[in-house]
């Protein structure tokens, strides 16, 4: 009786092991979420600087070439963002 006793008090230490172990990967999977929307958040503030500098490289190209200034192309097609889903 006293190992069966013995082996139970063993299953259930393992069993908040596990617990234990589970609870870090649940707060590490957390933080990488975290990271990934601060990435999300990154590619796009690049995503709309990148905008930005192809307009008023149009504008200076058509400045240097006296050539009208075609609009920018819309966000939707050069965004880098709409890819990443969190």
């Amino acid at each position: 009786m006293a190992n069966f006793s013995q082996r139970l008090n063993n299953v259930e230490s393992n069993l908040q092991g596990v617990t234990t172990d589970l609870q870090g990967v649940k707060t590490d999977l957390q933080n990488v979420t975290i990271d990934l929307q601060g990435l999300k958040d990154i590619v796009k503030n690049l995503t709309t600087g990148m905008e930005a500098m192809t307009t008023l490289l149009e504008k200076v190209y058509a400045s240097v070439n006296k050539q009208p200034v075609e609009p920018p192309v819309n966000a939707s097609q050069t965004s880098l963002v709409d890819d990443l889903d969190f």
